[in-house]
């Protein structure tokens, strides 16, 4: 009678425990795709965040500045104003 009531309880924890661990699995692999998701977002976000630094650079490049001075027209030099009278800078 212990016997077959032992062998009972063993087979239940046994069943539990291979249930747990079929449950374990289960969750592991779901974790597993949602770790592999957040990797292929993470690659596409370095992506873009790489296009946008390069567009940044070319933005603040010189070049970009003299390409934009051209096209409004702008001259290369301003000539300077000199006040050849001190009466303009000098109140009498």
């Amino acid at each position: 009678m212990k016997i077959t009531k032992l062998k009972s309880i063993i087979g239940i924890l046994f069943t539990f425990l291979i249930a747990a661990n079929i449950f374990t699995f289960v969750m592991s692999m779901n974790q597993s795709q949602g770790i592999q998701d957040f990797e292929t977002k993470t690659h596409q976000l370095k992506l873009e965040n790489s296009d946008l630094e390069e567009s940044m650079y070319s933005v603040n490049s010189l070049q970009y500045a003299a390409s934009h001075a051209a096209e409004l027209s702008f001259t290369a030099k301003a000539k300077p104003y000199y006040l050849h009278t001190l009466g303009v800078a000098k109140r009498n």
